[in-house]
C-alpha cells in the first residue's frame, strides 16, 4: 500500500476538504491502493501567535520516510519561517513532493498559472472597459499567489503604459476586512485627485469588502467604477452586483495530484509543472451582462437546506461541548469523545496525547506550580505517547490502550481508498497531542472539524487548570495545617483533621490509639546549648514519630515541646510497642546527631471507646496525665 502525506492549513475556521476530496477520486476510480493522511492546522484565524504555533506543529507529527509521496498547500500559513521549516523537511527527506499551488525548488508543481490569470483579468479592465486608473489590493506580501497576482498586474500596466503608483497598491490578507480597509486607505489618499476606473482584487473576499466600502461612501459598482476578484467563491456569485471573477477548480488539483502520483510510482516521465484549466467569469461588477443570471431561488433552496443541517449539527457539537463540561478526569472525557464521534460518523478515530497530562494529577514529580506548562514540548511530540483508542467501525471500543510510537499500525488500514485527517491538541505552543479520524465526511463537509477539536482542547486544558488549581490550593492547605519547624501537623491540623478522623472511627465502632508526648527537659536545652540545638532537638522527637507510625496516623505538634499522635488502634500489646519504638528512635536521633545531651521523650497514651461518651479531648487530657505522670517519675528516679 502506498501513503501520501498532505500538509496543508485551513482557510480561517473552514477545511479545505475540496482537495484530498479530488485526490480520492482519482484514487478510486484507479482503484489504487492508496490512502491519503491529512495534517491540517487552523492557525491563520487566531491574533495569538503561541496558538498558531501550537496548531502548525502538527507538521513535526509524521516520519516522513513512511510514506512514498508528499503534497503542500501553504498559501494560508501566516509565517514564512514555519513554511521554510517544511518545506526544508521535504527536501531532506527526498520523497516525491508536489506543491499545490505555490512554486517550490526541487518539487512538482499543481496549480493555476496566477500570473496569466490575472494578467489577463487586467487586460480585460484595460481593454474592455477602458480603465486607465486602476488601484490594486494585493492581499499578503509574502504570499506566493499574491506575489504572482500583483507582478501580473504590474507588468499588465506598464505593458500599456499606465502609470503604477505605490499609493494605488495595498497590502492585506485574503479578507474581506482588508477590501474595507484598502479601499478607504486609497481613497483618503488620493481622492478626490484621483479616483479609479477600476479596482483589481487579489481574490473575491476583498472585492466584496470593496463593494460594501464604496457603497457606504455612496459610490456604486459599476456606476463609479468596476470591481474584479478571483477565486470564484459563492458569497461573490450572489452578492449584489455579482463579481467578475477567475474560476479555478481545487477539486482538479487533487485529481491531478493523484495522477502525477501514480505516474511517478510507475516510473512514467512526468512534467516539473502541470497547470489545470480556469476561466473568466465577467459579471455586472464590470458590466458584463454576457453571462446568464445565477438562479437565486435555486440558491435559496440550497441555502436554506444548508441552514438546517448546520442547525443540527450545531447542536450536535452543543450537547459535545456540554457532555465535555461535566467531565472530570480525561479517560472520562475520551469516553464521551467515543459516544460523540459515533454520532459524527467517522469509520475510525484515535486520540494519542503526552503520558504525563494523565499522570499530572496524581504524580507529584511532575509538580511545579510556576512552570508547570513546560511540561510540554513546543517543538514536535514525544517518541511514545499514551493513545485511546476510541472508535472503529469493524470494531467499537472504548478506554486507555497503552503506548504509541509513530502513527503506524494504528493510524492505518488494510485496503487503500481512506482519508486519515490529523489535527493538534495543544495548550497554546505546548503540544498536548493529537486526534486523527477517518473518512469523517460529516465533520468536513459540515466544517465541524475545528470546532470539535477547538472544543476538546478547550475542555482539555480547563481540566488541567482546574487540577493545577487543586494542587495549589492543596500545598497551600497543607503549608497552612503544618508546623514550619517539624513539617509535621500544626495546632490547625490538628483541628481539620484529628476531629474527622476520631468521630469516623468511633461512628464506625473502631479504636484509635491517642498519645500525647513532651520533649524532657526544653527549657535546660535552650538555656544551655541555645535554641538552635532546642530546635533540633524538637525536630528529633517529629521525625521519631513519623518514622515509627504508619500512613494512616497523624504525627501533630500540639503545641511548644507538646505532641499528639493519633494512630489506628490494633492491640493494647502493639500500641506499647509503638509507645517503645518512638522512645527508642528518640534517643537514637539524639546519638546519630551527635547531641550533647541525651534526648528524651515522656508518653502517656490511652486507647478510644467506641461506646464511650468521652471526645477527643478528653482522651488527649487523659493521655496528657498519664504522660505526665510518666515525666514526674522520670524526675524521681533522677534523684
Amino acid at each position: 500500500m502506498k501513503k501520501v502525506a498532505l500538509f496543508m492549513d485551513g482557510w480561517k475556521k473552514y477545511f479545505t476538504h475540496t482537495l484530498p476530496l479530488g485526490f480520492m477520486q482519482k484514487i478510486r476510480e484507479e482503484n489504487a491502493d492508496v490512502n491519503l493522511y491529512v495534517f491540517n492546522s487552523s492557525g491563520n484565524w487566531n491574533l495569538d501567535d503561541d496558538y498558531s504555533y501550537g496548531e502548525y506543529n502538527i507538521y513535526n507529527l509524521p516520519d516522513l520516510k513512511d510514506f512514498d509521496g508528499i503534497m503542500l498547500s501553504v498559501n494560508n500559513i501566516k509565517y514564512p519561517e514555519v513554511i521554510d521549516s517544511l518545506v526544508d523537511k521535504i527536501r531532506k527527506s527526498k520523497i516525491p513532493a508536489i506543491s499545490l499551488e505555490t512554486k517550490f525548488d526541487g518539487m512538482y508543481f499543481l496549480g493555476i498559472d496566477n500570473y496569466k490569470a490575472m494578467y489577463g483579468m487586467v487586460e480585460h479592465t484595460i481593454t474592455k472597459h477602458q480603465c486607465r486608473s486602476i488601484w490594486y489590493i494585493a492581499g499578503p506580501e509574502n504570499n506566493f499567489e499574491a506575489q504572482e497576482r500583483l507582478a501580473a498586474y504590474k507588468d499588465c500596466m506598464e505593458h500599456y503604459n499606465l502609470p503604477v503608483s505605490e499609493q494605488n497598491i495595498v497590502f492585506g490578507d485574503f479578507t474581506y476586512e482588508t477590501g474595507q480597509s484598502g479601499f478607504e486607505k486609497m481613497l483618503q489618499e488620493n481622492y478626490p485627485q484621483d479616483f479609479p476606473d477600476a479596482v483589481v482584487c487579489a481574490n473575491d473576499s476583498i472585492a466584496l469588502g470593496v463593494c460594501s466600502k464604496a457603497e457606504e461612501y455612496d459610490f456604486s459598482v459599476p456606476g463609479n467604477f468596476i470591481v474584479t476578484g478571483f477565486d470564484h467563491i459563492d458569497d461573490a456569485a450572489y452578492f449584489t452586483p455579482g463579481i467578475t471573477t477567475v474560476d479555478r477548480d481545487r477539486q482538479e488539483i487533487g485529481y491531478q495530484a493523484a495522477e502525477l502520483f501514480l505516474n511517478l510510482w510507475k516510473g512514467m516521465e512526468t512534467k516539473q509543472a502541470v497547470y489545470v484549466p480556469y476561466h473568466y467569469i465577467f459579471t455586472e461588477s464590470c458590466e458584463c451582462t454576457d453571462v446568464p443570471c445565477v438562479n437565486e431561488r435555486s440558491y435559496l433552496k440550497s441555502h436554506i437546506i444548508s441552514n438546517i443541517a448546520h442547525e443540527k449539527s450545531q447542536e450536535e457539537l452543543l450537547n459535545f461541548t456540554n457532555a465535555l463540561d461535566t467531565c472530570n478526569y480525561y479517560r472520562e472525557m475520551f469516553g464521551c469523545l467515543f459516544q460523540n464521534m459515533a454520532e459524527f460518523k467517522c469509520s475510525k478515530f484515535v486520540v494519542a496525547v503526552d503520558k504525563r497530562i494523565l499522570a499530572f494529577k496524581s504524580n507529584s514529580s511532575y509538580w511545579n506550580p510556576v512552570d508547570v506548562y513546560k511540561l510540554f514540548q513546543t517543538e514536535g511530540y514525544p517518541p511514545t505517547m499514551e493513545i485511546i483508542y476510541g472508535y472503529d467501525d469493524r470494531k467499537r471500543e472504548i478506554g486507555y490502550k497503552g503506548s504509541i510510537s509513530g502513527l503506524f499500525p494504528k493510524c492505518d488500514d488494510e485496503t487503500g481508498g481512506n482519508i486519515f485527517l490529523f489535527a493538534p491538541l495543544h495548550f497554546r505552543r505546548r503540544a498536548i497531542g493529537y486526534i486523527a479520524v477517518e473518512n469523517d465526511k460529516y465533520l468536513t463537509d459540515n466544517q465541524l472539524w475545528l470546532s470539535v477539536v477547538n472544543e476538546l482542547n478547550s475542555a482539555m486544558e480547563h481540566l488541567f487548570r482546574k487540577e493545577q488549581l487543586e494542587r495549589i490550593n492543596r500545598e497551600l492547605s497543607s503549608l497552612y495545617i503544618r508546623d514550619a519547624l517539624t513539617t509535621i501537623y500544626n495546632r490547625e491540623g490538628y483541628k481539620q483533621l484529628a476531629y474527622p478522623l476520631f468521630y469516623n472511627k468511633k461512628t464506625r465502632g473502631e479504636k484509635l490509639v491517642i498519645m500525647f508526648l513532651d520533649l524532657d527537659r526544653l527549657k535546660e536545652i535552650n538555656d544551655t546549648y541555645g535554641h538552635k540545638l532546642g530546635d533540633l532537638a524538637l525536630q528529633g522527637v517529629a521525625n521519631a514519630m513519623t518514622k515509627c507510625c504508619g500512613m494512616e496516623s497523624l504525627p501533630i505538634r500540639y503545641g511548644g515541646d507538646e505532641y499528639v499522635l493519633i494512630a489506628p488502634y490494633e492491640s493494647e500489646e502493639a500500641a506499647e510497642q509503638l509507645k517503645r519504638a518512638i522512645i527508642r528512635e528518640t534517643a537514637e536521633i539524639g546519638k546519630t546527631s551527635c547531641m550533647p545531651f541525651d534526648l528524651e521523650v515522656s508518653v502517656g497514651y490511652v486507647c478510644t471507646d467506641p461506646s464511650s461518651p468521652d471526645g477527643l479531648d478528653d482522651y488527649i487530657k487523659q493521655a496528657d496525665r498519664l504522660m505526665y505522670q510518666e515525666k514526674k517519675e522520670k524526675k524521681m528516679r533522677r534523684r
